[in-house]
This record gives structure tokens, sequence and C-alpha cells, in this order.
């Protein structure tokens, strides 16, 4: 009787140890390690060369035609602008329209998103530096959030090129 009760006694004593062992289990292929190494590439902040093949995306030109009337084009310009960016903020409602398209190349980034940051594409008559039409975008930062708002890593302004 003096055995089972110390047998008794010991296997309760060492029951806990064993569990707190076999839980550990470092060779365990569902440990989440490659999470850190991924987070390592990933830093969520986009770097000069990435925001530079952004920039080199989108451009904004005049064709030989907008070149030889450049008042006509800004009128143009000016027309479809508050006829079709203004009612729907659609860039692409300007880009296609058959009119544009005779007095300006435009070229913008196809998707948007880019490197897992939204893209942000306006159509503005005037840009904050020059008096010119510009095409802008903005870049945001899914991995930093700021009041509620995605970081903005990046806005540009591209100006029609006369």
């Amino acid at each position: 009787m003096k055995t089972f009760k110390s047998l008794f006694i010991l296997s309760m004593a060492f029951a806990p140890a064993i569990t707190c062992v076999s839980c550990q289990e470092p060779n365990n292929p569902n440990n989440n390690s490659n999470s850190q190494g991924f987070s390592k590439r990933v830093s969520g902040i986009l770097n000069s060369s990435q925001l530079s093949n952004i920039k080199d995306q989108f451009s904004f030109q005049l064709t030989d035609l907008g070149r030889q009337n450049y008042q006509k084009a800004i009128e143009i310009f000016d027309q479809i602008y508050n006829q079709k960016y203004i009612s729907s903020h659609s860039i692409n409602n300007v880009l296609n329209d058959p009119e544009f398209k005779k007095y300006f190349i435009v070229s913008i980034y196809p998707k948007n998103i880019i490197y897992g940051h939204p893209i942000t594409i306006k159509l503005e008559k005037k840009g904050e530096n020059k008096p010119l039409p510009c095409i802008s975008y903005e870049v945001r930062c899914p991995d930093r959030i700021q009041n509620g708002k995605m970081a903005l890593d990046s806005y540009e302004e591209i100006y029609l090129d006369i």
C-alpha cells in the first residue's frame, strides 16, 4: 500500500513537468518563426527606388496636334474636365474620350495597387506648384495606420509636358 501511495504521489508530481516539456516542441513544423523573417523583408515603407519606379510609370504629354494648337488643347482639357471628371471623379472617363486623345498622351499606372500599397490617381486643372494641368497621385502605406487612415508614402504631381 505504501508503494502505491508513493507511486501515486510521484506521478502527480511529475505529470505537470512532462506536459511542460512536451508542449515546447522546438522542431514543430507549425512553428511560425518564418513570419518574423517575412515581416523583416516587407517593412511597409517603400524605398526611393520603388517610389521612383512608380513615378516613371506616369506621363502627361501633348500630341503633335496639341503642340500646334496649345490654347485649343487647354480649352479642350478644361471642357472635358468639367463635363466628365467633375461629375464622376473617374480619370478613365477623361482618358477614353476621343477628343482628349487627339490632344493629349497620358500614361498612368494600370492598377490601383503596387507593392501592396494602394494608389489614388486624380486629374487636376492646376497643380500646387505650376498653373498647368497635372495628374496627381498618392501612395498610401497599409502597414502604417495613423488616426484610422493609412499613412502617406508619397504624393506627386505629373505636370503636362509642354
